[in-house]
């Protein structure tokens, strides 16, 4: 007895069919990443969730790609740590003097390590793209810090990778301002490599906001003689070290004609 070949939307109703398809479809698309024409908007604007913390991640891709995966997630997972609590230690110092001036600055970011390595090993990918020899990964995490189901609604939703505008956003140049907020710009110089440029660009953002909250500066004048003349030498240092939470990356340009990385930071200001 022959078999009778039966169509498929005979057994199984369209939802269902669709559900399977995108289901096989990211399934398999887990294993590498997809390459994209252009940085992926979900990177340049981070998705915001009330039940949900996203991450976004970048690293350089070669041949071993578990490991730039890895890296890149490493990445993602510390966003998340930043965006809930980070602390900004950093400084300026600046020395006139009839030799000339000379100037310095430093600023760094101290997270918790701990709930970065959770952060890494519970939340989930969503995204893996790669683009100019750079994957991107964005990762999500419960808000309690539990591992989040797998929704294909999220997948399918975050899939428009649309590319960054031509012209530059307005804040670069004018800032950003909404009640209850301060915002944090930065336009950095790059790094060797693209993680570094934008993770020195986001640190950056975020020093000076903390700068604005809290900074202690300190003069020095002093007076000497040079042979028969008197000369003024100005030494100015400002301290910065400030704990910040709920500092969101709000968005990322990329100017390609200076080669510079801009990062607006957005924080809450307490009740």
């Amino acid at each position: 007895m022959a078999w009778k070949p039966v169509p498929v939307l005979h057994l199984l109703n369209d939802h269902l069919f669709k559900y399977l398809v995108a289901s096989s479809f990211f399934i398999h698309a887990e294993e590498l990443p997809v390459d994209s024409p252009g940085v992926p908007h979900w990177f340049l604007k981070p998705p915001v969730h009330n039940k949900y913390y996203y991450g976004a991640g970048v690293a350089n891709f070669n041949y071993d790609s578990t490991k730039c995966i890895s890296n890149a997630k490493q990445f993602a997972a510390k966003e998340i740590v930043k965006s809930i609590q980070v602390r900004i230690k950093g400084g300026t110092a600046d020395k006139k003097s009839k030799t000339g001036n000379k100037s310095a600055f430093f600023a760094n970011e101290i997270i918790n390590e701990n709930l970065s390595a959770a952060i890494y090993e519970k939340s989930v990918v969503l995204q893996k793209v790669l683009v100019d020899n750079n994957i991107y990964i964005l990762i999500y995490i419960n808000k309690d810090m539990s591992s989040p189901k797998v929704s294909i609604i999220n997948k399918l939703f975050l899939k428009n990778r649309r590319p960054q505008n031509s012209e530059p956003p307005s804040w670069i140049k004018t800032g950003y301002k909404k009640d209850g907020y301060i915002y944090g710009v930065s336009n950095t110089e790059p790094y060797y490599d693209t993680d570094e440029s934008w993770e020195y660009s986001a640190t950056i953002a975020r020093y000076r906001i903390a700068a604005s909250l809290s900074e202690d500066t300190r003069s020095l004048i002093r007076e000497y003689k040079d042979g028969y003349n008197n000369y003024l030498e100005v030494m100015i240092e400002a301290n910065v070290e400030k704990v910040l939470e709920n500092t969101m990356i709000k968005e990322r340009w990329y100017d390609p004609a200076n080669h510079r990385y801009c990062t607006l930071v957005e924080y809450k200001i307490s009740d």
